[in-house]
């Protein structure tokens, strides 16, 4: 795969209907249809992107279950209010049948198709961020489920669906031209004035927190498949995936202690190759690189003399193979590839490196509550060899593992380290130690 195939995003999705319904718009203006098959065609595309956006808005205001709740309550506030009167205007949509697929239709229709498809896709897209059962299965679902997040979702089809309106009067208008009965064009296509209404009391009371806007930018399906083929982009796609994992794990009973190992050698790896690039990177993610490195090394060294009884998972141990020979690739290969784009290389790189220091403090933080779990529930264990003489007084068990090199309990002075140093790795004070946290720069969301 080449880095042109892009990952698909919910800001891309929802970008693309924009077009689709601006180019129906001018089509519909501008375009005469032809006869009554392609009038009807056409009405039924335009009714298809309306259903769209009402089954998407009614995902984002929570499915069926809350929806109901909203509209039996007496005490919504504006916006939820205005939210369950545009979803009701909209559900005149459901009666409508959708064009066939064989049906050619006008450049008007065809373009509101296109834009169902990018609706509906974006709708699936935000699906894949929680199970059969609702439950999250990505650490972004938490993101999703904002107060900012969901309002700007809501106003970005408020919008959408503003748009598709603005063309009715055109569409009636060419479709009555084309033959169909004046009386059939009123029954297709009646007064849009309630769901009118409603979108434009969506888009008074609704809030435009741009937080939420670029939130829901780089929101992409909640499990992608590893880009392999080019280096730099398997590289991203490979920190977000321990990124997911590291969230399940953090939510799991049992975890290896070899997995949070390994973990932490993914991010010495990661931290030295930005450290150490050329060109260099910009002074602040220069400095957060070298803090990161020094912190996850700190971790490796102590998380590496912790055991567990559960055994490591070897998909992440794939993973930290994939980042390490990604990097000896890009450190041997500083420029882009032959043939490839010096600018587009040079920002993506920049992507995947700010990405990638903002993803590792995100790990550092799900290993603390693993570490923090598999202690306090007396799942980590050490050699009675690294235990101190301190360690060992009045206490048999452990004077006996140190003589015969068994493995007891880890006394909370062998595993404070390993989550001082991690604390260190999210930019958190250490409790040991009353140095200042380090300040990581955030940089954008890993979308190669």
């Amino acid at each position: 795969m080449t880095r042109r195939d892009q990952p698909v995003t919910y800001g891309a999705l929802v970008r693309s209907a924009g077009r689709h319904v601006a180019d129906a718009a001018v089509a519909v203006s501008e375009q005469r249809i032809p006869d009554t098959d392609s009038a009807r065609t056409t009405i039924a595309s335009y009714w298809s992107l309306l259903g769209a956006i009402h089954r998407h808005a009614w995902l984002l205001a929570g499915g069926p279950r809350r929806v109901q709740g909203l509209s039996a309550s007496t005490n919504l506030n504006q916006l939820d209010s205005a939210v369950v009167e545009f979803i009701d205007a909209l559900a005149v949509a459901r009666k409508h049948q959708p064009p066939s697929p064989d049906a050619v239709g006008t450049v008007a229709g065809q373009a509101w198709a296109q834009a169902a498809r990018c609706v509906g896709g974006a709708a699936d897209l935000l699906s894949t961020h929680r199970d059969v059962e609702g439950q999250w299965r990505s650490p972004d679902a938490a993101d999703i489920e904002t107060v900012t997040v969901r309002d700007a979702a809501m106003l970005g089809l408020a919008n959408l669906a503003d748009g598709v309106l603005a063309a009715q009067r055109d569409l009636c208008l060419h479709s009555g031209q084309a033959g169909l009965a004046w009386s059939e064009v009123g029954r297709l296509l009646p007064d849009p004035g309630t769901l009118l209404a409603s979108i434009r009391r969506v888009l008074a009371v609704g809030g435009a927190d741009p937080g939420g806007r670029r939130a829901l930018e780089d929101i992409g399906v909640a499990r992608p498949k590893i880009r392999t083929g080019d280096p730099l982009t398997e590289l991203g796609d490979r920190i977000l995936r321990l990124r997911r994992t590291a969230w399940q794990l953090s939510r799991e009973p049992h975890v290896g202690a070899a997995t949070l190992t390994d973990v932490a050698a993914a991010g010495v790896i990661f931290h030295t190759f930005v450290s150490q690039q050329d060109p260099p990177s910009p002074a602040g993610r220069a400095s957060a690189a070298e803090t990161g490195r020094a912190a996850w090394g700190l971790a490796h060294l102590h998380l590496r003399e912790l055991r567990t009884a559960t055994p490591g998972l070897s998909v992440v141990r794939v993973d930290v193979l994939g980042i390490r020979d990604s990097c000896r690739v890009l450190m041997t290969r500083p420029g882009p590839p032959p043939g490839g784009d010096e600018v587009l290389d040079s920002r993506l790189r920049s992507t995947v490196v700010a990405g990638g220091i903002r993803a590792f403090v995100d790990v550092a933080g799900f290993s603390v509550e693993m570490v923090d779990h598999l202690s306090r529930t007396e799942q980590l264990f050490v050699s009675g060899c690294q235990l101190t003489g301190d360690q060992v007084t009045d206490d048999p068990r452990r004077v006996e593992a140190k003589l015969e090199g068994h493995f007891v309990l880890a006394p909370n002075a062998q595993v404070q380290p390993s989550i001082d140093a991690l604390n260190a790795a999210r930019g958190a004070v250490s409790r040991s130690s009353r140095s200042e946290s380090c300040d990581l720069e955030r940089g954008l969301a890993i979308s190669p």
